[in-house]
């Protein structure tokens, strides 16, 4: 890997460290990001350039020698890039809040797409029982929130909902290494982050259900975007971030069976998140599930 580094970008790495799927490179002073490309050029380079009419610190990417802006590793494409966030600032889940830009997301058939994966192979791959019962419970969950989805395609505008910058993935705690990544940043409805950010605290036990309660009554969400918070709320992410893993790995991680233990009383939060925002804004769908949707 130090050869790589080297030889395609002239940087003698004096120490690297793997984290996740990526490595962290250390150099005369400075830390870079050796990190896998996910999405296709066309959306990489158009992040970048939304990216540069902000003051975002986002990690810059690195040419190499060719001046090309990645390499082949392992059949993989990589980039370098070079950190540059103020380590001492504090990151707030809202920052990006202030950028607004045009977008054209569909979760519904995101979700779809995955669910129909997800299908096609359980019996294949989930060897687990208890996996296997789980899944069935949250791609029923996903499944109401397709339906959820395409009631709010027919019901709102496109030109009603508004579009910032967001995350593929947030992680907790939120460190500005995962955060500035332009690798993880997407064009995305803008509560995205927020919803995704509640999930993972509740279920990481970062944040107290009294704590997301107050946030939440603190926001006040027009009807548009609380209806898309409370059905982003709703997609169980969280637990199918583990399942891919579990099907990469083949082991089973302990947080899917936390998650699991968790599940009714998410249920109950979700209850109550929903009680605050019908006290000030329509919100399109019944909790009748909940009422038959259980592990």
């Amino acid at each position: 890997m130090e050869s790589i580094i080297n030889y395609y970008y002239g940087i003698v790495p004096e120490k690297m460290e793997k984290k996740d799927n990526d490595y962290l490179v250390y150099s005369s002073n400075s830390l870079f990001l050796f990190s896998e490309i996910i999405n296709n050029e066309v959306e990489f380079e158009q992040i970048i350039n939304l990216l540069n009419t902000t003051d975002i610190p986002y990690h810059l990417v690195v040419m190499t020698k060719e001046n090309k802006p990645y390499v082949l590793y392992d059949e993989k494409k990589y980039c370098l890039l070079k950190v540059r966030f103020d380590n001492t600032k504090k990151i707030s889940i809202f920052s990006f809040n202030n950028y607004s830009f045009k977008g054209d997301s569909n979760w519904a058939d995101v979700w779809s797409k995955r669910v129909d994966y997800y299908e096609s192979q359980v019996m294949d791959y989930v060897k687990d029982i208890s996996v296997k019962y789980a899944l069935q419970y949250y791609i029923g969950l996903a499944e109401i929130g397709i339906s959820y989805a395409n009631n709010l395609i027919d019901m709102f505008s496109k030109e009603d909902i508004k579009y910032t910058l967001s995350h593929k993935r947030i992680s907790l705690p939120i460190k500005g290494i995962d955060y500035y990544n332009p690798l993880n940043i997407i064009v995305d409805i803008e509560v995205r982050d927020i919803a995704e950010y509640i999930k993972y605290a509740y279920f990481e036990d970062i944040l107290t259900e009294y704590e997301i309660l107050n946030m939440i009554d603190k926001i006040k969400f027009n009807e548009v975007l609380g209806n898309y918070f409370f059905l982003r709320l709703l997609y169980p992410s969280y637990f199918f971030y583990e399942y891919d893993e579990y099907v990469e790995k083949g082991e089973v991680n302990n947080k899917i069976f936390d998650y699991m233990k968790k599940s009714k009383d998410y249920e109950a939060l979700l209850s109550k998140i929903y009680s605050r925002l019908r006290t000030y804004i329509d919100i399109k769908i019944n909790l009748w599930f909940l009422k038959s949707q259980h592990l």
